[in-house]
């Protein structure tokens, strides 16, 4: 195995939902499937920062109990389809009910309100969604997700029955939520032809970009390759961005959706690996005319972010320093062909993340102390963090008190000024989501402008 292949196989794998190939892990009645989100030995592109320059006691781990944080809030653990529009942070739940001889999967939608803490169930149907993330539109305020039918009488491997493909949309202020069928097959061709005929299991969808006027729609699915293409859904026509069958790539996967929103603008971002195992690569394109504006590789690359409106792209690449090997971010704006990197706060910088539309100027990101365990692209060995940037002041801080283990993170949008900070955090069994109002924090003053480390 080349260096870097482990290192993006695991972070894609922290936030990736089912595999297409393992439907009874699927719909099992342990009610985890899809949230028991597997925590592979190498996380991917979350990157976490590690600052020991002029703490607090407070700050510094005790080394003799549990470090707390009276600003940092739990949200949910062990949920799939994060999405995130302040106040809201939403996120489904797979079930399965018994009805008419029948077992169902059904998707059960929640929202949780960051300011007063409180969980709200919207909706339970008949259809369940399996992708790994759902996508809020940032102007129309709408949340989508791709569902389908699934029933069985003894297992879904078996003699389940599935549906066509649908949405469902979310108002994102009322939680109002609706079935939505375009009247089109939102499949691609090969994705469809697995769903039918291949015996190992069924397609996966999830929904990346919607226009405003929802006549188009971008989606990927993922059957024995992964096809990422744009849908008029009004007529049908597809526009493909990646045919997985005309590539002979052992792993793609697209950033979009990892920050659970939208980063804005008219970007989506795609991370290759070859059958060779040649560099990895990332390719760019604007979605709304089809057209690849970047592509970049490099030897020591292991991961890239979502694209900012405004152009800006950070990836991470692996370096080495003496006998040991580290990671390190680097920007690049592949529309002025600007080049900036977040500070390096700690021995390694990782899993940036432009952190929201309307603001590319801020970039969440991970850091760390220690090289990392091995030649191929692991974690830093030592305390990790997360750290926010902001480009123009060129000012940063640390987000954390308590040592994440990996994870990812954002500022919430919906907020004037942007002021909470929602992050993932994995070091047990399963994934929990947290939130920090980084004003109260002392991180950010009344006007939400990044204060400098005190």
């Amino acid at each position: 195995m080349k260096p870097g292949l482990v290192l993006v196989l695991g972070f894609w794998g922290l936030t990736a939902c089912d595999s297409p190939h393992s439907v009874n892990n699927i719909n099992d009645n342990n009610q985890h499937n899809c949230n028991a989100i597997t925590t592979p030995d190498v996380p991917d592109i979350i990157d976490v920062i590690d600052v020991t320059d002029d703490l607090d006691i407070q700050d510094v781990p005790d080394a003799t109990g549990i470090p707390t944080d009276p600003d940092e809030f739990q949200i949910v653990c062990d949920r799939k389809l994060a999405a995130l529009n302040y106040p809201w942070f939403f996120y489904d739940r797979s079930l399965t009910q018994q009805l008419d001889d029948y077992t169902y999967s059904v998707a059960s939608y929640f929202r949780y309100h960051l300011d007063s803490r409180t969980e709200e169930q919207l909706a339970a149907g008949r259809m369940g969604g399996f992708g790994g993330f759902s996508y809020i539109h940032p102007a129309t305020q709408k949340k989508y997700v791709a569902v389908r039918s699934i029933r069985w009488r003894t297992s879904p491997s078996v003699d389940g029955e599935y549906g066509p493909w649908k949405l469902t949309v979310t108002n994102v202020q009322t939680g109002i939520t609706q079935d939505w069928d375009p009247g089109v097959e939102l499949l691609s061709e090969d994705c469809l032809n697995y769903d039918l005929y291949d015996p190992n299991g069924k397609a996966v969808m999830s929904v990346w970009k919607m226009t405003d006027d929802e006549r188009e729609a971008v989606f990927s699915c993922e059957g024995s390759n992964m096809d990422v293409y744009k849908v008029d859904l009004m007529t049908g026509e597809r526009t493909y961005f990646l045919r997985g069958l005309e590539e002979p790539v052992v792993f793609a996967k697209g950033t979009n959706g990892y920050s659970f929103q939208d980063p804005g603008g008219d970007f989506i971002v795609m991370a290759f690996r070859w059958m060779n195992f040649d560099p990895m690569e990332l390719r760019v394109w604007n979605w709304r005319t089809g057209e690849l504006v970047w592509t970049f590789s490099h030897p020591e690359l292991t991961g890239g972010s979502p694209a900012a409106e405004d152009g800006w792209l950070y990836y991470t690449l692996r370096e080495q320093r003496g006998n040991e090997w580290y990671l390190k971010i680097e920007g690049y704006n592949f529309l002025t062909g600007q080049t900036g990197s977040p500070p390096m706060v700690m021995d390694n910088t990782l899993v940036p993340m432009p952190a929201i539309a309307g603001h590319p100027e801020y970039v969440f990101f991970m850091a760390g102390d220690g090289p990392i365990s091995s030649a191929e692209p692991r974690l830093p060995t030592g305390e990790k963090h997360y750290y926010l940037w902001n480009r123009e002041t060129d000012v940063v801080r640390r987000v954390t008190r308590i040592p994440n283990r990996y994870g990812s993170g954002v500022l919430a949008l919906g907020q004037d000024p942007p002021q909470t900070a929602v992050y993932l955090s994995a070091g047990g069994t399963y994934p929990c989501y947290y939130s920090k109002n980084l004003i109260d924090a002392g991180i950010m003053d009344p006007l939400g402008n990044l204060l400098p480390e005190p």
